[in-house]
């Protein structure tokens, strides 16, 4: 799933890394390639409900996709979104479970 300010996010995030110095050139590249590989096969959700849980409310929007989606897993590195509790979630997002990569691979 993905909405159209996920799309918004990959489609800027790659280029400031590199301008930041975080990622070089080639990691651009495969970064782009990979965000485009994703995006082709993703299903587009509009996120038609707004929610203001997040310690950082520029990830508010993520969780808004998944409710749209009725996604039941979010894997994420963000530490904003893997620190909410998770009835907080539920309340809002039913069924959602939040978990790193790593979380999610030992489950």
């Amino acid at each position: 799933m993905v909405s159209a300010a996920l799309l918004e996010e990959y489609r800027g995030t790659p280029a400031r890394l590199c301008e930041e110095g975080k990622i070089t050139r080639e990691q651009l590249t495969a970064l782009i390639a990979a965000a485009a590989a994703f995006v082709a096969d993703a299903q587009v959700v509009e996120a038609r409900t707004k929610l203001a849980i997040c310690r950082d409310p520029t990830d508010d929007h993520v969780l808004e996709c998944c409710l749209a989606g009725r996604v039941d897993v979010l894997l994420t590195g963000d530490r904003d979104l893997l620190e909410l509790e998770a009835r907080v979630v539920n309340r809002h997002v039913p069924g959602l479970r939040v978990l790193s990569p790593r979380a999610f691979l030992d489950s």
